[in-house]
């Protein structure tokens, strides 16, 4: 586990002005800090594709406080998959299309006490440049610098 580095991916466009945004910059690559520096996130997945069946995304969250995995939380990590109505724009955050499973299935679940590991299915139903967000403790408000809520968004290519 590499905590301070993007690994040389990118971590995402500053185009745009990240003040304005309630979401830091969508990174490419898969692995990097959330938009509070507070956890370390990674993600794999089977093969990235099309189809109703969704793609499984496997994520494990670190603390950048300590290295610790992050467990427990509550229904685990809530996802939002969408295709943002702008790539350039520094935070995606606008939606031109949201993925099926957002809405009826958002949540990764974990799958092995203790280990900060979550696992769960992401629906893409269209081929196209798409943003995978993560919520972090989404259950928390995010209004305290010590608020456990965070996001780590990423770039992935549905062929």
């Amino acid at each position: 586990m590499n905590m301070g580095d993007d690994g040389g991916m990118g971590m995402g466009d500053d185009s745009g002005s990240a003040d304005s945004c309630p979401y830091g910059a969508t990174m490419y690559g898969q692995h990097g800090n959330d938009d509070d520096c507070k956890y370390w996130v990674a993600w794999t997945s089977d093969p990235i594709c099309e189809g109703s069946g969704g793609v499984q995304f496997t994520v494990a969250v670190w603390s950048n406080v300590d290295g610790s995995p992050v467990t427990g939380i509550p229904n685990g990590i809530v996802v939002e998959a969408f295709i943002p109505a702008s790539l350039d724009a520094s935070c995606d955050d606008v939606s031109h299309h949201e993925s099926p499973g957002s809405a009826s299935s958002p949540y990764l679940t974990e799958v092995e006490a203790g280990s900060g590991i979550y696992k769960g299915p992401v629906v893409f139903d269209a081929a196209g440049e798409w943003t995978v967000r993560f919520h972090i403790h989404e259950e928390c408000a995010d209004v305290l610098p010590t608020s456990p809520h965070g996001h780590a968004a990423f770039h992935v290519t549905v062929p």
